[in-house]
């Protein structure tokens, strides 16, 4: 774990998730995908916060039907912006998701004004 970019990935805003891969042959119990977001807390020192988040990306990113969304999301689950979070839900609470949604408005406007401007800034420059 402590050359895993998760939670560099994760800080910086970007939509990640944990998933099990091959239970059988990496997992040493009933409830692999528990066992993940065990292992990530103590191995990463991801918070609960950290964790319902992870969590509600990866319902976000399912291929369930829009009615169990709905139901575990809430109803405004597919809308854009922080609107969609419900807290009562998620438990994540309403601040990170407006800052999640403030971050990505700020790097549209950045890449959109980069493009408009003809940058040719490298990423190392930025």
């Amino acid at each position: 774990l402590g050359t895993s970019p998760f939670k560099r990935f994760h800080a910086q805003g970007l939509n990640v998730t944990l998933s099990t891969d091959d239970p059988l042959l990496f997992h040493l119990s009933n409830e692999p995908l528990l066992e993940e977001y065990s292992v990530s807390r103590i191995g990463l020192g991801l918070t609960m916060t950290d964790l319902c988040e992870i969590a509600r990306n990866s319902v976000l990113q399912s291929d369930f039907p829009a009615s169990f969304k709905a139901r575990e999301l809430g109803p405004d689950y597919a809308l854009q912006g922080d609107m969609r979070n419900d807290p009562a839900l998620s438990n994540v609470p309403g601040i990170r998701e407006s800052f999640r949604w403030d971050v990505l408005l700020n790097e549209r406007d950045f890449v959109k004004n980069a493009v408009m401007s003809g940058s040719s800034s490298s990423c190392d420059e930025l």
